[in-house]
């Protein structure tokens, strides 16, 4: 019997192992398709969609949650533009390069989709941001300066901070950005925060602007954590309550999490106080 399971693990990996892996033979071929109900309220979003439009969308919605699979709907939306494209086409391309880490090739488009439209506000803060990523901080905050002109003074405030917090000024760029929304009741932060527990790894990465980062299924479970979580609330993962139940009161929450599915998590509420139960509804 050993000997009969060994031999069907063997040929099972073997078979693993001489697997040729798939390679579409047409470009156009669709290997998967995101998973949306033709009644979706995003689905008719879409559909009504075209162009720069559309593939702009689909950016927002990479950004929002994650899923790289939409940076490819975008690319696939703008894959028969011109090159005298008019701005805002120029402008997700500059996208969709700084996504790829083409960071020439997102300035370039980016700087041409100012020439077309020099009141383009989100390339001068694109811009900026792809200067920050790249330690060339004189040139984001040229990118700032135009902001001043052309955007709210929340947006330009907010550009500035980025870049004094990053050149041994982030207190007068907190101070900044701290009176700029004091100053407006239509701009209250929403902050969101997620906390996971578990085994991560750790590494130092880049060249020139050299940073420490994570990673891991930990990590990623915590991204998830806050950009699922509530405005102004603390969402915590089983793994995270289960070491803090005894300390802190929760509330048990449901939440649709992006490539888990719906998750059973934890709003923090208050440090645990003595008589109330660890966690609310349970």
């Amino acid at each position: 019997m050993k000997q009969l399971f060994l031999g069907v693990l063997w040929g099972f990996s073997a078979g693993l192992a001489f697997a040729a892996p798939h390679l579409p033979t047409d470009d156009n071929a669709v290997l998967e398709r995101l998973p949306l109900r033709r009644n979706d309220p995003l689905a008719i979003e879409l559909r009504q969609l075209r162009g720069a439009a559309l593939a702009r969308r689909y950016f927002e919605l990479a950004m929002a949650q994650g899923d790289p699979r939409y940076v490819g709907y975008a690319e696939a939306a703008l894959r028969n533009a011109q090159h005298d494209a008019p701005a805002e086409t120029l402008f997700v391309h500059g996208l969709l390069k700084q996504y790829r880490h083409d960071f020439p090739g997102a300035l370039a488009d980016l700087q041409s989709a100012l020439e077309r439209d020099p009141e383009l506000v989100g390339a001068h803060s694109w811009r900026a941001a792809i200067f920050l990523v790249g330690a060339d901080y004189g040139a984001a905050r040229d990118e700032c300066r135009a902001l001043e002109r052309l955007a709210s003074e929340l947006i330009s405030v907010g550009c500035r901070a980025s870049v004094d917090a990053l050149t041994g000024k982030a207190r007068a760029g907190y101070d900044d950005l701290k009176a700029e929304l004091g100053g407006r009741s239509d701009a209250a932060p929403e902050l969101r925060i997620g906390l996971a527990s578990g085994p991560v790894v750790g590494g130092v990465i880049g060249e020139r602007r050299i940073q420490f980062d994570l990673w891991g299924d930990t990590v990623n479970v915590a991204s998830r954590m806050e950009s699922s979580g509530l405005p102004g609330r603390i969402q915590v993962a089983p793994s995270t309550w289960e070491l803090m139940r005894g300390a802190f009161l929760f509330e048990e929450h449901e939440a649709e999490i992006k490539g888990l599915g719906v998750m059973t998590t934890y709003l923090l509420v208050a440090p645990y106080a003595r008589g109330l139960t660890a966690t609310l509804g349970s």
